[in-house]
């Protein structure tokens, strides 16, 4: 999706709401996602999230809420933080409430972004779908995972390789332990059997680097 036609979906989503603010959030937005230090955490995780939301949104209770917490979801990020989900909550509700939007419906933006601090426990069905395409990731085909793997070791460029290796073994690790990945029959069907083998390679791997320096 190009940056044109994210603006213009930006402008669907608040289609009724001053132009001017709009304009200046979504650049910053679009600034904030740039960032060199991200390699993963762009512009175009958000577009493969909206992308996945179009094929739901049938599934969606309420898909301004969850849309809008796509777009400020990783707005803040920062490797070296792990306040990064509550920033972008801030974020999203200065906005928000600049705008005018309902309090309850802020509260709501704001509490699905926070669920997206891994590991979280999705409770509604909108929370559940939000969390499974913030995961999509997890299932994608082999050559693309790996990809993503060197992104988020670009991001953590910071740390050492030991050090890295414990630590994104320990979040792997997180997510092979649990019953199942995708909390929705939507994403289970389509991305839990490749998700685990992406996961447990990823991990078989992580393992031998570590005792080979061991």
């Amino acid at each position: 999706m190009s940056k044109e036609a994210l603006q213009q979906r930006w402008y669907q989503l608040f289609a009724t709401h001053d132009h001017v603010k709009l304009e200046n959030t979504f650049d910053q937005l679009c600034t904030q996602y740039s960032q060199t230090h991200r390699y993963y955490h762009t512009l175009q995780h958000v577009t493969s999230l909206l992308s996945h939301l179009q094929t739901v949104e049938h599934l969606i209770n309420d898909h301004f809420c969850v849309e809008t917490a796509i777009w400020f979801h990783d707005m803040v990020y920062d490797p070296k933080r792990d306040d990064n989900e509550a920033r972008s909550a801030q974020s999203a509700v200065r906005f928000l409430k600049a705008i005018d939007i309902p309090k309850e419906m802020i509260e709501k933006v704001k509490h699905l972004i926070l669920l997206t601090k891994h590991p979280s426990t999705p409770q509604t069905k909108d929370e559940k779908y939000l969390i499974d395409m913030d995961l999509s990731i997890l299932g994608v085909d082999t050559s693309y995972y790996a990809q993503y793997e060197k992104w988020i070791r670009k991001e953590y460029q910071h740390v050492s390789d030991i050090d890295y290796k414990k630590g994104r073994k320990k979040v792997l690790d997180s997510f092979l332990s649990m019953a199942q990945i995708y909390q929705t029959e939507y994403f289970y069907e389509r991305l839990e059997g490749k998700a685990r083998e992406n996961v447990s390679n990823a991990m078989i791997s992580l393992c031998l680097d570590i005792s080979s320096v061991s």
